[in-house]
């Protein structure tokens, strides 16, 4: 089989346990990585630990966050700046309960909405 595609259509293959944090701009390459980053979860796994780093965009590290599976709930852990940021469990169109958090679900994964001031996070899975 044979598929044509330009750079913004071409599939992306990802891993299971893996986060990647996309950022809230596409006019510039350069702006405050961290003010409104979507951090998108693949399949993390029961048991599973995760761990990513959000820099400036002079290459030193902001901001991090720890990501936890454990039994039906994902601990999210942020250390370093404070500025609003959202979470997308990718595949998953709904969850069982979450605080103090602005849920919606698109294309079929929820998103989650996540003011500045929260640390940490405990997202209870169905």
């Amino acid at each position: 089989m044979r598929e044509t595609y330009d750079f913004m259509s071409l599939p992306l293959l990802v891993r299971p346990n893996s986060v990647i944090p996309i950022g809230n701009h596409t006019d510039k390459p350069d702006y405050d990585y961290s003010d409104g980053v979507t951090l998108q979860i693949y399949q993390l796994e029961g048991g599973k630990q995760v761990n990513i780093e959000i820099p400036t965009s002079d290459g030193k590290i902001e901001t991090t966050f720890y990501f936890q599976h454990e039994g039906n709930v994902i601990h999210i852990q942020r250390q370093g700046s404070s500025k609003a940021w959202n979470v997308s469990l990718v595949g998953i169109d709904s969850i069982d309960k979450i605080e103090d958090t602005e849920v919606d679900v698109v294309n079929g994964s929820t998103l989650m909405k996540v003011n500045a001031e929260t640390s940490s996070l405990h997202i209870h899975l169905r």
